[in-house]
């Protein structure tokens, strides 16, 4: 147990957790930062999982250090009881009366939060029980709820039994792939109760000190002497000033101390004087005479009364602003206490309706699930009633992603104010208004968070294309394209392939002269970043990607190619798909070479080139769903496999059915679950009452890939957010992939939202995602580059051969 100590200053909100590193998970879940300020309810345990640093940093797969991980994970919940009793501890020794005057409704709270984390616990323990007798590691004994809450009747003795049971889950790994061990949207609902008890608890150890003085009162009993009030302290002060009087007395014989007592005596004669001059003539304007006499009494009266009005004041403001702070961790145990009860019923749904030999966070496709008239009354509450962002008290952990969230409410508000000007007016006209409706609430912040909360409840494809359009503003664009020149992408070509328009990358021009290259990097064109954008399949956010991109072709010294297919509704599944296969394949026979005019040079030139030596797939939120789906096309069609796989965020999983994160993030401000239902309708072109079956497609959704596909995909480095309503989809898959023998990592931020890489500018922790991502994708051309034939060699020589004389496109 940790030590119990007073923490230095009671924070208001979430404590900022920015994983510096890459903290993989192996089985999913929130990674563990590296960064000053992990979390430190967690013991010192080794940062293991499937994706960690070795010697030289690089980033590899370990499955042997999957026992760790669990414990890491069990440690969480806990250091949440802990905190629990702590803070019952605490709010006994205040005071119920005090309490009651600070803030009544947290004891209920507390109380109903014991209950609801003791018989998690004790279904772990029971669920801990039976796998070790089905797995015969124990002789075979009857353990029920019934049994272990006799034997365990308080949250202490029960998550005593749990971390007892430790030692041996870290030493059997057949135990920990049968645990369910708190992962992805549950693990972060536990970082959030986590985090706001230890703001409550540094609240009442304050509230503590305040009303009971350091050291005054057992810890033991709760009994002992309370602090003095104003009242009291007059008293003390006067009796001090008796005392010193009398010392005065005593020292009346020494000239300098006779001198010192008659200017003190002299000057508060004075003081005392002149203010009862003043009094008498402010009554005597009103028609009140008082002698002088009266006057200085009422004026020395006066003294104590107003030190006892300004020693009451300072004690009111202090209770004042510790009731305040105690109020806002009230509020946000309430919301993490309503959210804990709906992840319940997922995680019990789960377990009953489970197909497969592990535990995954998604719940499979049901017709019940999209079935209306069938579903349970809270998931359509949750579903259609809007919920306001403010209740997503994660967010101000760190001021740039409360920012964030703040800009995305106005933006979402001030599109919705301005959708009949833009839709019947044009864009010359709805931008302006959309300005001002934005300046409008940027001073309502609340407001724009209900009127956003309103229109995101069932968002068309127009609103959401208007409220993200400003990024593919052509002034934004150009705007984006400039900056990235700045800061190093010197080399842009815009030219079409395969039909739609494509965009071409680089840190350097290629060199044309039919000379050698100057600078020491890869042969130009040799590697290619084959990028598909995010923007929930009907919006290209262009301007958002250049930061990474330029980071990405910097540091590896790639050519990043850049499709924008077509988008939903006009271009439905699975027209933006097939347009990737067509420009991955031309790409694949010599597109860079003809783009960027190298193929004029002669076959003995040291820069001749034909097809690109090693090639990486990228792809971000709706653009990850598209860059997996891409991974089974090109493995179903046995075309040249990326050598390299890297997914920022994947939206893997285009079905209704709920999971931990979507339930904890089903109002998140950044991609809230009306996108999500209205991504569904407008790219897979199925309404979610009919959509039953059709989503389970490999190419629609990469999460239900059969595992004969799976086993062939590349090495796979999946990033995601703690904030992110698809952080369970990235977990589900990363097992998958292990389970499959795919090298796969998994990064998780903890104090990152949806779409982050488009922060990575002005986010420390979005940074270091970025640069995670951009060592994997070096990792990956580097396992290619000078490392002899390519074991795709055969069938991309017979690709060659089947398609050298086809017409790819056009340059401009």
């Amino acid at each position: 147990r940790q030590s119990r100590g007073a923490a230095s200053s009671p924070p208001l909100t979430m404590e900022p957790l920015n994983a510096a590193g890459p903290a993989a998970s192996g089985s999913g879940g929130v990674g563990d930062g590296s960064g000053p300020a992990a979390a430190p309810d967690v013991p010192p345990l080794p940062r293991v999982g499937s994706g960690v640093k070795n010697g030289t940093g690089a980033l590899t797969s370990n499955s042997s250090s999957l026992n760790a991980t669990s414990s890491l994970k069990i440690c969480n919940v806990l250091s949440a009881a802990e905190l629990i009793e702590d803070c019952a501890e605490l709010m006994v020794r205040v005071g119920v009366r005090r309490m009651h005057q600070t803030c009544p409704d947290l004891t209920l709270t507390i109380a109903a939060m014991e209950r609801m984390l003791y018989f998690y616990i004790l279904d772990l323990l029971v669920q801990y029980h039976q796998n070790q007798t089905q797995m015969s590691l124990m002789p075979s004994k009857m353990v029920s709820h019934a049994s272990l809450e006799q034997e365990n009747p308080t949250l202490r003795n029960i998550s005593g039994a749990l971390r007892d049971a430790l030692p041996k889950l870290e030493h059997s790994r057949r135990l920990q792939k049968a645990f369910p061990a708190p992962a992805g949207g549950m693990r972060s609902l536990l970082y959030y109760l986590t985090t706001t008890l230890k703001a409550t608890k540094a609240c009442l150890e304050n509230l503590d000190h305040h009303f009971n003085g350091r050291g005054r009162r057992s810890a033991r009993d709760g009994r002992g002497s309370e602090r003095p009030g104003p009242a009291a302290k007059i008293v003390g002060a006067t009796a001090l000033a008796g005392l010193a009087a009398g010392a005065a007395k005593k020292a009346a014989h020494q000239p300098q101390a006779v001198a010192i007592a008659k200017q003190l005596a002299s000057s508060a004669h004075r003081h005392t004087d002149n203010a009862a001059t003043r009094l008498n003539q402010h009554l005597s304007q009103h028609g009140v005479k008082l002698t002088h006499n009266q006057s200085l009494a009422i004026a020395i009266g006066a003294v104590p009364v107003a030190a006892a009005s300004v020693l009451g004041l300072c004690e009111w403001r202090t209770r004042s602003k510790l009731g305040f702070r105690l109020n806002e961790c009230q509020f946000s145990l309430n919301v993490v206490m309503r959210l804990w009860t709906l992840v319940m019923n997922v995680v019990h749904s789960e377990k009953v309706r489970r197909v497969q030999s592990y535990h995954s966070l998604m719940l499979a496709p049901s017709q019940f699930d999209d079935d209306t008239r069938n579903q349970p009354t809270s998931r359509k509450l949750v579903e259609r009633v809007p919920i306001p962002s403010t209740h997503c008290f994660w967010y101000d952990s760190q001021w740039q992603i409360a920012l964030f969230k703040r800009g995305m409410d106005i933006m979402y508000a001030s599109a919705s104010e301005a959708g009949f000007y833009w839709d019947h007016l044009g864009r010359m006209v709805g931008v302006p208004v959309m300005v001002a409706y934005s300046l409008y609430y940027a001073v309502c912040s609340h407001s724009a968070s209900s009127r956003a909360a309103i229109a995101l409840q069932e968002p068309s494809s127009r609103f959401i294309r208007r409220a993200w359009g400003v990024l593919d503003l052509p002034i934004v664009r150009q705007g984006s394209h400039l900056v990235a020149y700045a800061k190093g992408l010197r080399y842009q070509k815009h030219f079409v392939c395969a039909g739609i328009k494509c965009h071409m990358y680089a840190s350097r021009p290629p060199p044309t002269d039919g000379g050698k290259e100057t600078e020491g990097g890869p042969p130009w064109g040799s590697r290619v970043l084959f990028y598909v954008h995010g923007g929930a399949f009907i919006a290209s956010l262009h301007a958002a990607d250049m930061f990474a991109l330029t980071k990405w072709a910097r540091e590896t010294g790639c050519v990043v190619i850049f499709p924008e297919y077509g988008l939903a509704p006009e271009s439905p599944f699975p027209t933006g798909l097939n347009q990737l296969v067509d420009v991955w394949e031309a790409v694949c026979n010599g597109l860079v070479a003809q783009v960027s005019g190298m193929d004029v040079l002669g076959a003995g030139s040291p820069n001749y080139m034909t097809t690109p030596a090693s090639m990486t797939l990228v792809g971000e939120s709706a653009g990850g769903n598209l860059a997996a789906a891409l991974a089974v096309k090109l493995i179903q069609l046995k075309l040249r496999k990326p050598d390299g796989l890297c997914l920022a965020y994947p939206c893997l999983n285009l079905s209704s059915s709920p999971g931990p994160s979507r339930i904890v993030h089903s109002f998140d401000p950044i991609l809230p679950l009306g996108i999500m239902y209205a991504v569904l309708e407008t790219y897979a072109g199925l309404h979610k009452e009919v959509a039953f079956g059709a989503e389970k497609s490999p190419t629609m959704s990469p999460y239900h890939t059969p595992d004969n596909l799976l086993e062939h995909f590349p090495r796979t480095h999946i990033m995601a957010g703690g904030f992110d309503p698809l952080l369970d989809d990235s977990v589900d898959f990363n097992t998958r992939l292990q389970r499959m023998g795919v090298q796969s990592t998994l990064e998780v931020q903890k104090g990152l939202p949806h779409g982050f890489v488009g922060l990575c500018d002005f986010v420390p922790a979005a940074m270091a995602a970025v640069h995670n991502a951009s060592r994997f994708l070096g990792e990956s051309f580097h396992r290619v580059d000078g490392k002899g034939d390519h074991p795709d060699n055969a069938s991309r020589a017979r690709a060659l051969n089947r398609t050298r004389n086809q017409s790819f496109g056009t340059a401009k």
